[in-house]
């Protein structure tokens, strides 16, 4: 669980419930290993193509299988509702930090028709600042992306 220590070590605490759950996948997913270990022979469609179970000859109850495929449903579900929730939060957050560089890049164009103002090195300063605060903004958006990424493809890997 070293990954689930390092994604709870580097979350922002804003945008905590934006991140994926990796503890609740990966604990969903070990009894899913084991269930899909032992009924390893049985072909199984889930939900999202389920026309009918198609059984081989073997010695398990419709049941079982049943209770397998309604656990891979459900953990399906979850770990793409989960991405789906990191998705949306990271489109809207790229949004908003295109709507803010569009307004910096017009406020350096109205910056550069005041370049005779006596205030211009501080206005100067302060845009310069705007846009190294906005530089942080973008990298830990990509941090957010990155972690949501690793930890989904370290669950389903």
């Amino acid at each position: 669980m070293k990954f689930a220590q390092e994604l709870i070590r580097k979350m922002i605490p804003e945008w905590r419930q934006a991140f994926i759950d990796y503890l609740l996948l990966k604990t969903l997913l070990k009894p899913l290993k084991l269930m899909l270990k032992k009924y390893r022979n049985i072909p199984i469609q889930t939900s999202s193509r389920r026309k009918d179970l198609k059984f081989s000859l073997t010695n398990y109850t419709k049941e079982e299988v049943d209770r397998l495929a309604y656990f891979i449903d459900k953990f399906e579900y979850l770990a793409n509702s989960e991405f789906e929730k990191a998705t949306l939060f990271f489109k809207s957050k790229l949004l908003e930090y295109l709507k803010k560089f569009r307004l910096l890049k017009i406020n350096v164009v109205i910056l550069d028709s005041m370049a005779s103002d006596p205030d211009f090195l501080r206005h100067k300063a302060q845009i310069k600042n705007c846009f190294h605060s906005f530089y942080k903004e973008i990298i830990l958006l990509q941090d957010f992306y990155t972690l949501n990424y690793e930890g989904l493809r370290k669950i389903l890997k």
